[in-house]
């Protein structure tokens, strides 16, 4: 039996991720699920359990570091019911034989999905033409001229993780005119492969018509879309931010959007809940959804997790476990706040 130790310092956890699935596959595996809750949890707070072969953490959760074997001598597997392990996870989680796992590429579909919906209607300038209630008039005059095609368009994504490859999967049908990935880890054959392009940088800026920006934050692209990349865009181009806020200098992006040169989708935020004050409520080009892009599928995030444990316990190949490579390019949420 796996003793698994779920360390959480978010109160409704069980109503986020609890289900009839999650009932059967501890059963069906012979697994042992334990809450310990605690608000504002640390490591020095779990007590010590000899039998705790398995955490999982979540947001809020304590950082795992080498320190947590002198708790569970027995524990192998860190399983994170989100996306990044960065902020969760220590480098050296490794160093006793600790294994990492993340929902991360469960979460990336309903991300993707919600990325693609921003991509059609930039594209059809939904918000542009469209009439939603009666806060705006269907624009009539100009519906041939303002909006463009997605066979002649030029598509730039920033990162090459589990959600741009979700994305390009669903955006590979479409015959899109070009698809460009900058990324500095990936090889072009890996990109090419998807039905798309690898390109520096600056040429995303330069050529796209709207930029999806889905790298981790790490040290090194916090604020990399700054008033330079943004001045290379084309007039009218769609900035699309599924990922997170660090990426784009947030002051930058508000001028640009102020003189309508540009549009934004936007997910997240530096502050959330968005103040009320927020300029960006004023800017009829811009689409803004409240940071749940990843919400669906939350139900699928332990199961799967389960079903990892199960899977390396029984020595098969997983499907979401994180490397010590892959951890250090991961986004640190801390950072992701950063003003």
């Amino acid at each position: 039996m796996l003793k698994i130790l779920v360390a959480s310092a978010l109160a409704g956890f069980r109503d986020e991720f609890w289900s009839d699935t999650v009932e059967r596959k501890l059963r069906e595996y012979d697994f042992e699920l334990e809450f310990f809750y605690r608000e504002k949890l640390r490591l020095e707070d779990l007590p010590k359990d000899p039998r705790v072969g398995a955490v999982v953490t979540s947001w809020g959760s304590p950082r795992f570091t080498a320190a947590a074997f002198e708790k569970f001598p027995d524990l192998k597997f860190l399983g994170h019911c989100a996306g990044s392990a960065a902020g969760v996870a220590s480098p050296d989680f490794f160093d006793h034989g600790g294994r990492i796992f993340s929902a991360n590429s469960v979460m990336a579909a309903a991300v993707a999905e919600w990325s693609l919906l921003m991509t059609l209607l930039h594209s059809r300038n939904f918000f542009g033409s469209a009439s939603v209630g009666r806060g705006q008039a269907m624009n009539w005059r100009e519906r041939r001229f303002s909006m463009g095609n997605l066979r002649e368009s030029v598509v730039g994504i920033w990162g090459f993780g589990d959600i741009s490859r979700r994305l390009l999967s669903m955006l590979k049908p479409l015959n899109i005119g070009k698809i460009l990935v900058a990324s500095k880890h990936a090889a072009p054959a890996e990109i090419e492969a998807y039905g798309a392009q690898k390109a520096p940088f600056d040429e995303l800026f330069e050529k796209a018509d709207m930029v999806h920006c889905l790298v981790g934050v790490t040290p090194e692209t916090w604020h990399g879309i700054g008033a330079k990349e943004l001045a290379m865009l084309k007039d009218g181009a769609g900035v699309i931010n599924g990922g997170r806020a660090g990426l784009i200098d947030e002051e930058a992006l508000c001028r640009e959007l102020a003189a309508r040169r540009l549009h934004a989708y936007l997910d997240v935020f530096y502050e959330e809940p968005l103040p009320e004050t927020s300029p960006l409520y004023d800017m009829p080009n811009v689409v803004m959804t409240p940071h749940n892009a990843g919400y669906p599928g939350r139900k699928d995030f332990l199961p799967f997790l389960l079903d990892e444990f199960n899977r390396a316990l029984r020595g098969e190949a997983c499907l979401g476990e994180i490397t010590a490579e892959r951890l250090r390019t991961m986004t640190v949420e801390q950072l992701g706040k950063k003003r």
